[in-house]
């Protein structure tokens, strides 16, 4: 808090500064500017269980900022104030979100060359292709993950609007880089051969989505540099035994590299390689792309290094300290198989997207289940009170008209019975842990693994065959009674 002049701290109504415990008098000290000596003196006001600063109890004596003092088992950081400081914070703050927000459109412009040339693949295939030929199978594959990885900057973006941050975890080196390898590949040119070299397993301790983006991030670059004559784009990842200047980095460590046969660097644009929205690239360029790597490397505890020689190509290598013990589970591309479930329900899916409705249909019929579609939480309880038999409703939190919450908080009142989930892209933790404190029986992310739903659907059928009945839900019935 701000003040001028004198500060009382205590538990009493005329304290400044209230902090309860039964250990605090009401008026327990005091803090007091003495203009003449331009000096703070904290001064305790003659409490009963003191007034200490570290661990020696005082009854008067200067204090300055960064000084921390007790009172009874609350301590208190003593700083300086300072508007124009706050107004300077927010506007660092406000220069950090627009440098996110064009680093993120930097890093989907990537993503979505990967799947607009996956398309374009398909797309070209002669009339009458097979969809299950192996390279088609490979393209829905790429479009699927540059799809989970678009769905990793959303979330990073949401999190820094809420104060949020990807967690950290142990990660495989070497499927992080086969990832990247895949995706890059289909989005180079016929002219750039991509030569790819997994050395010994490495584990790094980080955070995915981001180290996806730097190395995409580097590949696109490594692209552009050998572009229009071509040449030959070299990933490699492995264990390195040796030193580094950087005592974190500790010997082995993991080392990635990315090598072109570019057209190189020159000195001055090298000086200027990391520094935020510098470009080569004119208009087709945000400045953002190694801006992103750099920062990246030191979220890791990392570092990057770059050599370079005109006419010859660039190497950026990448050095991370090893996750020495752990261990991570990459999920399997293996395609949805149609299910024939024991016990078939109905499934009510509300979204004021039609697109986006209609495909969560078709994955809730491919998995042997009924699905019928509503536009908004008043067409949900319009058909729930009409004639439909339904075991499940999947709610979009935000709709028109009525929305995801309030649609719930009806279906509760009138239909007790009903089971509710909700699939959003926007929900904090605590709305997520509010929605299932209400009774919520799942609550998704969009967008989601099918693996979700399946689970989700197998659940409420399993429940609903035990109970030896065909236990389907009535609206009608109730809204009867």
């Amino acid at each position: 808090m701000c003040f001028e002049g004198e500060l009382v701290v205590g538990r009493g109504n005329d304290a400044t500064l209230a902090v309860m415990g039964t250990k605090v008098s009401r008026r327990h000290a005091a803090l007091r500017f003495l203009p003449a000596e331009r000096t703070w003196v904290l001064e305790d006001l003659g409490s009963k269980n003191g007034t200490f600063i570290g661990s020696d109890r005082v009854d008067r004596c200067a204090i300055g900022y960064g000084d921390r003092f007790r009172v009874g088992g609350t301590l208190l950081l003593f700083t300086h104030y300072d508007r124009m400081e706050e107004r300077l914070q927010r506007q660092r703050k406000l220069e950090v979100a627009s440098r996110m927000g064009a680093g993120v459109a930097h890093d989907f412009n990537n993503l979505l060359s990967i799947i607009a040339s996956s398309l374009d693949y398909i797309d070209n295939r002669p009339p009458g292709a097979s969809l299950d030929e192996p390279d088609v199978r490979a393209c829905h594959s790429d479009i699927r993950t540059a799809i989970e990885r678009a769905t990793e900057l959303t979330d990073q973006l949401l999190g820094f609007a809420r104060g949020q941050e990807e967690p950290l975890a142990a990660l495989s080196a070497a499927e992080v880089l086969r990832e990247v390898a895949t995706l890059v590949g289909r989005s180079l040119d016929d002219r750039i051969t991509l030569r790819t070299r997994i050395g010994d397993e490495a584990r790094i301790y980080g955070r995915q989505g981001q180290l996806h983006q730097a190395l995409t991030n580097l590949c696109m670059n490594a692209r552009d540099a050998m572009l229009p004559d071509g040449g030959e784009l070299h990933l490699e990842v492995d264990l390195d035994i040796g030193f580094t200047d950087d005592p974190r980095i500790g010997s082995p460590h993991v080392r990635i590299s990315v090598r072109d046969t570019g057209c190189g660097i020159d000195a001055a644009t090298r000086d200027r390689l990391f520094e935020p929205f510098f470009t080569t690239k004119g208009r087709r360029g945000t400045g953002l792309g190694l801006a992103n790597v750099l920062e990246a490397m030191i979220d890791h505890g990392g570092t990057v290094e770059v050599e370079t020689k005109l006419g010859k190509g660039t190497e950026f290598t990448l050095r991370f300290p090893t996750a020495a013990t752990a261990s991570r589970v990459f999920a399997g591309g293996a395609p949805m198989a149609r299910k024939d479930p024991s016990w078939p329900i109905c499934v009510l899916v509300a979204d004021d997207e039609p697109t986006s409705r209609r495909s969560m249909g078709r994955v809730v019929e491919h998995l042997g289940h009924q699905a019928i579609q509503a536009a908004d939480g008043e067409e949900v309880l319009q058909l729930l009170q009409d004639h439909q038999r339904i075991n499940l409703v999947i709610l979009d939190y935000e709709m028109p008209n009525m929305d995801g919450e309030l649609c719930f908080a009806q279906i509760r009142e009138r239909y007790p019975e009903l089971r509710v989930a909700f699939a959003s892209g926007s929900l904090t933790n605590d709305l997520r842990e509010r929605l299932r404190s209400d009774g919520a029986v799942a609550v998704f992310d969009k967008p989601f693994e099918v693996r979700e739903l399946e689970m989700l659907l197998d659940r409420v059928s399993e429940v609903l065959r035990s109970a030896h009945t065909t236990n389907v839900f009535d609206a009608t019935e109730v809204e009867r009674r």
